[in-house]
């Protein structure tokens, strides 16, 4: 049998796979402060929606009563404060009377129906006693507190778990007035009204997901106006490129290491000879990137840019060792290389690779090349062997 108070997980889940599909909500400045929201939100909720999946029976406890309310209070305060951030509205729930019209006091209904609260002003009445706040009325919220006098003060000194009604499983708790000191009341809620009213809320998730991808289709607009076109210079295309990539909020470390291919200059015949031959390679794959931004698939036209990263794999001992410390270990500016340092290890392993390798595909001046240009030869030698190794 299907738990009719069953908090779909999926609903939140759906949700972060929203938010996280586009990179636009944890760099674009418009939308940082709205991710940091949703991140709140998702992680707090998961924890909420997990609790009341785990808790589905009466709570048995006052302890267990209050730690309800808070993953409660959690999950109705964190889908407002979302909605309201991504629609600029207040919910459309906040008028409703479902859920609480049918509190009692003693087996009597508490409200008469022109006193009746709305379900969001009874849940803040409820938790704010709960958590042992005096709930009170002043005329700029006595339209909403209609079940109290002007200037009356509620206060709780404890809350009620385990009172057995024959007809419903509900909690409650004691009631003291500042209008009526000399007396006390208990009211009691359905415990599954509470959960309805919850979960209620809950289903309002669906309509920030909604929102969320309405977001991310509207900046997939924008970017589908900014074509590029190709100018028959690859470089000059590259730049394009990264100006598309820096918009779209895609790392643009890929297009740097194409720029550096196209930019070296060489006074080695191996090393112009061979670099022609990659430029040939990677013309083809600039175009087709270009073909996929201008589609907005952007990660088909990173697929195709990674290209570049092609390794051979009949190469010798330890070669993927020395690549990884190439570049990882040398940056692009030299300097005084201290003796045991990273820098100093990462140029023994790019001339350990140079001499057992990439000697076959290009010339390495260690001690004029800069490490950018040593890190670029080392590249085109790389793509030159898998382009041999994939012939055979």
């Amino acid at each position: 049998m299907v738990n009719a108070f069953y908090f779909n997980k999926k609903i939140i889940e759906d949700f972060r796979s929203a938010v996280n599909k586009s990179p636009i909500f944890a760099r674009k400045n418009e939308y940082k402060l709205l991710y940091s929201k949703a991140c709140v939100l998702m992680n707090r909720i998961d924890s909420a929606i997990s609790y009341f999946n785990s808790h589905n029976e009466k709570p048995k406890s006052e302890e267990e009563l209050i730690l309800y309310f808070v993953e409660a209070a959690i999950l109705k305060d964190g889908v407002y404060q979302m909605y309201e951030n991504l629609f600029r509205e207040k919910p459309p729930l906040i008028e409703s009377k479902k859920w609480f019209i049918d509190a009692q006091t003693y087996g009597k209904k508490l409200f008469e129906k022109d006193v009746c609260p709305y379900d969001d002003t009874y849940f803040e009445y409820l938790r704010a006693l709960i958590f042992a706040h005096p709930f009170e009325t002043s005329k700029g919220c006595r339209s909403n507190r209609v079940f109290m006098s002007e200037g009356e003060i509620h206060m709780s000194p404890w809350v009620i778990a385990n009172y057995n009604d024959p007809n419903r499983e509900v909690v409650g708790l004691r009631i003291y007035s500042n209008k009526t000191l000399d007396s006390l009341e208990d009211i009691f809620i359905g415990f599954s009204n509470l959960k309805n009213y919850l979960l209620e809320r809950y289903n309002l998730i669906p309509k920030l997901t909604d929102k969320i991808n309405d977001i991310i289709n509207s900046e997939k607009k924008t970017w589908l106006g900014h074509k590029i076109v190709h100018s028959n210079d690859f470089y000059l295309d590259l730049i394009e490129i990264e100006n598309v990539y820096k918009e779209r909020f895609i790392r643009i470390e890929t297009v740097s290491d194409y720029k550096d291919i196209y930019s070296i200059n060489c006074d080695s015949k191996l090393n112009i000879e061979s670099i022609d031959k990659v430029r040939f390679i990677l013309n083809n794959k600039i175009i087709k990137a270009i073909d996929y931004l201008n589609n907005n698939e952007n990660d088909n036209a990173e697929e195709e840019l990674c290209f570049i990263y092609k390794r051979p794999k009949n190469m010798h001992e330890f070669a993927h060792y020395e690549l990884e410390k190439i570049f990882t270990y040398l940056p692009n500016e030299r300097a005084k290389i201290e003796i045991g340092s990273n820098e100093e290890w990462g140029l023994i392993q790019a001339k350990n690779f140079y001499s057992k390798y990439a000697y076959k595909y290009v010339f390495i001046d260690f001690e004029n090349y800069s490490y950018n240009e040593i890190k670029t030869l080392v590249t085109v030698a790389c793509i030159l062997g898998f382009v041999e190794e994939t012939k055979k």
